[in-house]
């Protein structure tokens, strides 16, 4: 939603870019619009992205160790 100046920071929109050679990468985008303090119409938005396909590679390889080391040790 909207946040005016000082509000909280915004939550990330994660999502999915395929590269050219079909690799897929994993991106967070977050947004803020700005408001003219003076009238209070939006005058836009700030955006930002990262790639976090690191985090969520290593992420998910955790949660298959997990997975593994839980089967193991209840059988």
């Amino acid at each position: 939603g909207a946040v005016r100046a000082g509000g909280a920071a915004p939550e990330p929109i994660p999502w999915r870019a395929v590269r050219d050679d079909g690799e897929i990468r994993h991106i967070d985008t977050r947004a803020r619009v700005r408001w003219d303090p003076d009238t209070g119409h939006q005058l836009g938005f700030v955006a930002y992205s990262r790639d976090v396909t690191d985090s969520v590679e290593r992420a998910a390889a955790l949660r298959h160790s997990e997975a593994r080391f839980r089967a193991v040790a209840e059988s």
